[in-house]
């Protein structure tokens, strides 16, 4: 069988000589031609060992720099369409795909280096006497072209066919599925500091290699991963239809000796191809060039021919497999199942490698299958069964196959519970805020009981995924169940159980997230123990209370200085126990190692010299950060950010943070946060010409201003300062690039929004009306125009055309909640049209489900039809989606009251003190 289909009926193997015995014209045969060497295996073992010394050199430099350029592997491109993470893996696999294109499959054959220890593993068994033997299935061989569909195009059909269709078609479906992420801007990622980051750890990559090469060889043949398991050759197989580059023949000169088809080690019949095609064009033949290196009669050569996509058809011979169909379907489902359980099972089996298993278990149940069908079964020497009787060979191999099927129903059984733990876990995450329970949140107030049934569900499945000697009913630890069960018992409010997940964590993984987590569990358990003495009357607390978790974390800071939680948490220890000056030091010498550490640069100016009342201290410290080379984006971005949060600490009159913006903007003048801050600062100051200043220095005067400074000068200045034609103009400068708008949206929907309502203010009521739908009749339409042009029509007493308008928007956006919520209590409500208003809020929640806020306000319209008890229920599980919102824990308070359900109140009450804080 080659790679892309199984060989005929009629044709038989090669020979081990590699000769076909040919008859002469009197009838006697001729002797079998010799095998011959071939020249091109040489040259292209060569070349695999420098791509095997390319890799070590390539880790070396890791290894002695920190930063290297990223993995050159195939995989990496899913980051790049998933992430828009462009890597040097995306450019090898691109450039390979155009390559295979134009050329074939020169990539497999020269370059992989799975192809290298699949060929290194079939030489081994040959000086070992084994021949390894394709097997030959219909429906196995499209296993690779389904992975690399899989893998690098499912994703990107989703979210931009699959979502968009349902959302015009089925918007109730669409609504059940979990929303995509959105996509992000590309990103330079060619270069990395954590190149081992996408790959599985060695205990893994040892196995990985015996099973997908001397294990799939031995059972599937030479390049039996390429035939059966391998994505990119998935890919690469249709690329290969449209390459020019082909093994031709001159059948002129070809004696029909057979050595081509006798030295491919891709499994293609190479004689068969150059009879029917006078080419090889079977996708599966990687290029390796043995076929042209042996022929005896040079009437192979490499060259330039018509694809095989644009040839015609031509009849083959009927075709052999090794299975027949009802064996094809069930081994295919079983292939299936062995994927599913392996796959991602304790953390540790990769895609690639769950394939490799699940092709070697699949052909080793296919013999087990035959030991009840044939008289003889045997796998290269060993006999399974001879003439009907089973052998002792036959019997272990039973044994131990009913052995790896325990172990793979077994591995099902914890995979089932892995997927309900972190399906759990991923619900949980989006609807808790576990640095809240960090700092102290009352849990037993803030979650509800589905949210801690929820817990409790996934915390008893990742205990049942712990090994046998540990109380669960694995077979080997997974990674990370420490700290998610430690997450858990946060929500659970169990915090000596949290202690003892995140200490034992930290033993098998010291980082600086569980570092902060645990001693954060132990300055709770303190604190609660600090409330309960206070409760039995007034009593000093131990000064060294806190001295055990300073111990922690002073060492681990001393050896690991990078650790920015740990420190903070040691830091707000230092406060509480009045040692300010040791808390400024921990950040000082943090600054003295690293001054591009602008993260420690921003809690020491903010968290510590300016509530100490050092201010000058503090501005000081920040414009330190200005100058200071080698800050990475990400660490630029914390400094920019923190001179705003400066800014609005000490208000638009301070001189001095205006002077350190100014001094910023010089530096950086692309920080378009810190320059509209400072705009904001001069305009509270009624500093017009000031704030205009920072726009036309930044993008140009008139209308040679860029679209992006066109669109905030016109809102933060012209119209904020009562310039309502100039604003209008510089708004629709900037609105004439498409790509902005797009990017900026809701940028541009707040500012059109405040030029209307100018317009609105001095009587242009005709203008901003038309305006106003015309910004609404897009295909993105700007809520926040839109809310504002209900208003008016409210304010007019039109309310049927307000009615009307919204109706005719949300034909168009029927799944636009937010803006029917909208519909129902701003303008529905407003009218006295309490039912209409409720019908139109059910609506919203069954195309926003998960939709907390859509929930709040139907309670409202609940409780406006004196529906109390329904209003309380919905407003609970309003708050199941937001625990942390004070706001509506204040809504549900006021409708708990009101039902008279006084232990409902108390506990948001005491969830509300503690939300009120941030």
């Amino acid at each position: 069988m080659t790679a892309d289909g199984p060989v005929t009926a009629d044709a038989k193997p090669a020979s081990p000589t590699g000769g076909c015995s040919e008859p002469t014209a009197s009838g006697a045969k001729q002797k079998r031609a010799p095998r011959l060497p071939s020249r091109a295996t040489r040259w292209r073992t060569i070349v695999l060992i420098l791509v095997h010394l390319a890799i070590a050199a390539h880790l070396t430099h890791w290894w002695m720099t920190g930063r290297t350029v990223s993995p050159v592997e195939p995989s990496e491109t899913m980051f790049f369409l998933e992430r828009g993470e462009f890597n040097a893996g995306t450019v090898f696999f691109l450039t390979s795909i155009l390559l295979t294109a134009v050329f074939g499959r020169f990539v497999c054959g020269w370059a992989c280096h799975i192809v290298a220890l699949q060929d290194l593993c079939a030489w081994l068994m040959k000086k070992c006497g084994v021949r390894p033997r394709l097997f030959r299935s219909r429906l196995l061989v499209w296993v690779p072209l389904l992975l690399g569909l899989y893998m690098f195009v499912w994703p990107t059909f989703v979210r931009f066919v699959v979502y968009p269709v349902l959302e015009s078609f089925a918007p109730a479906l669409y609504a059940g599925l979990q929303p995509l992420p959105p996509l992000p801007g590309w990103s330079n990622h060619l270069m990395t500091e954590d190149f081992w980051a996408t790959f599985a750890s060695i205990e893994v990559a040892i196995p990985f290699i015996f099973v997908c090469t001397f294990g799939v060889v031995y059972f599937l043949g030479a390049k039996g991963f390429c035939t059966y398991g391998c994505p990119y050759g998935g890919i690469f197989f249709p690329a290969d239809r449209l390459a020019i580059g082909r093994i031709k023949a001159n059948l002129d000169v070809c004696d029909k000796c057979g050595q081509c088809t006798a030295h491919c080690t891709s499994n293609v019949r190479v004689h068969e191809e150059i009879q029917l095609h006078e080419a090889v064009v079977s996708p599966g033949c990687m290029k390796c060039m043995d076929c042209v290196s042996v022929c005896p009669t040079q009437a192979l050569s490499y060259g330039f021919a018509r694809p095989q996509l644009l040839r015609r058809g031509v009849a083959r011979k009927s075709r052999q497999y090794d299975l027949s169909w009802p064996e094809e379907l069930m081994l295919a489902l079983f292939a299936v199942a062995v994927f599913w359980s392996v796959r991602g099972v304790y953390g540790k089996v990769p895609m690639l490698f769950a394939v490799g298993i699940a092709a070697c278990l699949t052909f080793l149940a296919w013999k087990a299958l035959r030991l009840f069908v044939d008289r003889d079964v045997r796998v290269h020497r060993f006999a399974f069964k001879k003439s009907g009787r089973w052998t002792q060979v036959g019997g272990a191999f039973a044994l131990a196959l009913s052995g790896l099927l325990v172990l793979v129903m077994h591995s099902a059984y914890i995979k089932t519970h892995m997927n309900r733990a972190e399906g759990n876990f991923v619900d949980l995450r989006s609807r808790v805020n576990f640095e809240h329970l960090l700092q102290g949140a009352p849990a037993n107030a803030l979650y509800d009981g589905e949210i801690q049934e929820l817990a409790q569900e996934a915390y008893d499945s990742y205990q049942k995924m712990r090994p046998l000697w540990d109380g669960g009913r694995g077979l080997l630890p997974t990674d990370g169940i420490e700290r998610a069960q430690g997450a858990l018992s946060l929500i659970l409010a169990d915090l000596p159980r949290a202690e003892q997940h995140f200490e034992r964590s930290l033993t098998t993984k010291f980082d600086d997230e569980t570092l902060f987590q645990l001693a954060r569990v132990r300055v709770l358990q303190l604190q609660e123990l600090e409330r309960v003495e206070a409760q039995l009357g007034p009593q000093p607390a131990p000064a060294t209370r806190y001295q055990p978790i300073q111990d922690l974390l002073g060492p681990a800071l001393a050896e690991h200085s990078d650790f920015s939680s740990a420190r903070q948490e040691l830091s707000y220890l230092y406060r509480a126990t009045d040692r300010l000056d040791e808390a400024i030091a921990l950040y000082e010498t943090r600054l003295a190692e690293d001054p591009a550490d602008h993260l420690a640069r921003g809690r020491l100016a903010l968290e510590l010299l300016a509530p100490a009342g050092q201010r000058e201290e503090a501005l000081e410290v920040l414009a330190g950060g200005l100058d200071v080379p080698g800050a990475t984006p990400a660490s630029e971005e914390i400094l920019r950010d923190t001179l705003v949060k400066t800014a609005r600490t000490y208000g638009p009159q301070a001189t001095d943070v205006i002077e350190l913006l100014q001094r910023a903007l010089a530096r950086h003048p692309d920080w378009l946060p810190v320059r509209r801050e400072l705009v904001l600062m001069h305009r509270s100051q009624q500093r017009r010409e000031e704030a205009a200043a920072l726009y036309e220095e930044w993008g140009g005067v008139g209308e040679a201003m860029s679209p992006r400074a066109s669109l905030y000068y016109g809102s933060d200045v012209l119209l904020f300062f009562g310039d309502v034609d100039a604003g209008r103009k510089a708004l629709d400068r900037a609105r004439r690039d498409q790509a902005l708008e797009k990017e900026l949206h809701h940028d541009f929907a707040g500012a059109y929004s405040l030029l209307l309502r100018h317009l609105y203010q001095r009587g242009d009521t005709e203008e901003a009306h038309r305006l106003g739908r015309e910004l609404v009749a897009g295909e993105q339409p700007y809520g926040a125009v839109f809310n504002t042009l209900c208003q008016f029509l409210l304010a007019e007493k039109r309310g049927d055309d307000a009615v009307a308008f919204c109706r005719d928007y949300l034909a168009r956006k029927p799944l636009d909640s937010h803006t029917r919520a909208f519909f129902a209590l701003g303008v529905l409500s407003e009218l006295e049209r309490h039912e209409e208003a409720l019908t139109e809020l059910l609506l919203a929640e069954k195309y926003a489900p998960r939709d907390g806020f859509v929930l709040a306000d139907l309670a409202l319209a609940y409780h406006r039809l004196d529906q109390t008890d329904d209003a309380v229920a919905t407003m609970q599980r309003s708050m199941a989606r937001n625990p942390h919102h004070a706001q509506l824990a204040s809504r549900l308070i006021e409708l708990a009251d009101l039902a008279g359900d006084r232990a409902l109140g108390d506990r948001w009450r005491e969830a509300r003190n503690f939300l009120q804080r941030f």
